[in-house]
């Protein structure tokens, strides 16, 4: 499974993963990358909305919500 759908997996669900998060950062860091504890301890601090808007830039997700404003799907 490529990043995009596993991505599209977890944005149904409104939930991140931080393995996945790794595994993005890994896919884009362009010098050497921290290891996976330095990158839990700086991402806790992240606003998961601004993740969730960059990625679904990124990835050109589209968004679906209902009546009150709740996401019904993403493709």
């Amino acid at each position: 499974m490529n990043l995009k759908e596993e991505y599209i997996k977890l944005r149904n669900k409104n939930k991140l993963n931080v393995d996945f998060l790794y595994k993005y950062y890994l896919n884009k860091v362009e010098k050497e990358p921290v290891n996976f504890t330095t990158f839990m301890q700086v991402i806790q601090f992240a606003n998961v909305e601004v993740i969730f808007e960059t990625l679904d830039s990124e990835f050109g997700i589209t968004r679906v919500y209902d009546s009150k404003g709740v996401l019904m799907i993403a493709f």
